[in-house]
């Protein structure tokens, strides 16, 4: 069985670098390897009426930091 995690990622996103001792973590346990697949979510957000989080509703930003404290 093929153990490789195809792991999609964005430079700007700070789930990316919580996330990422983590990652390592699981391919070390599991002799897995990763395939990375950078993507632009400017694009995505345009694409899907996603909003850049400076744009996005204070009840949305209060939550997020609530997430990044649960992290």
């Amino acid at each position: 069985m093929d153990k490789t995690i195809v792991y999609y990622f964005s430079l700007v996103s700070p789930y990316t670098y919580m996330g990422g001792p983590r990652l390592f973590e699981m391919v070390q346990n599991h002799g897995a390897t990763i395939a990375y697949k950078p993507v632009d979510f400017g694009r995505i957000f345009a694409a899907t009426g996603g909003l850049p989080v400076n744009q996005r509703p204070p009840a949305r930003l209060t939550y997020r930091l609530t997430e990044f404290r649960r992290w």
